[in-house]
């Protein structure tokens, strides 16, 4: 499968930003933001007549995502609960990050937020956005 990556704009240097702050974030849950949450990992893809958006979000509950749009992005947040052992341990490695997330994704072009499908399975969030 042929993956092809294009940035928002013409401007070179809003380009150079995007592809720091994509390098930065491209771990995902390796690297924490200022208040503490984590960071998701995301695909994004154009189809002719769509826009899909999956979230790895393993371990987070449905009641627990919250999706909204704003001029042109889709903002997700969430929480994925603890879940370590009330007894005693001794941790040896700790690389699952819980507690609060959130992701702004900028939207390549426009869609229609009100016939916006997303479904939850196997910690995948697929979203799939119609264009206008």
């Amino acid at each position: 499968m042929e993956r092809r990556i294009y940035m928002r704009g013409n401007n070179p240097f809003e380009s150079h930003i995007f592809r720091i702050v994509d390098c930065f974030y491209r771990e995902g849950s390796r690297f924490s933001m200022q208040w503490g949450a984590w960071v998701p990992r995301v695909d994004v893809y154009e189809t002719d007549d769509k826009i899909v958006v999956l979230v790895e979000i393993a371990g987070v509950k449905k009641e627990d995502i919250d999706l909204t749009f704003h001029e042109g992005k889709l903002i997700l947040r969430g929480t994925r609960q603890e879940h370590y052992s009330s007894d005693p341990a001794i941790y040896y490695q700790m690389e699952i990050n819980f507690g609060p997330f959130e992701r702004i994704i900028p939207l390549p072009t426009d869609v229609d937020a009100e016939k916006a499908e997303a479904v939850y399975k196997d910690g995948f969030l697929e979203i799939i956005l119609p264009k206008k």
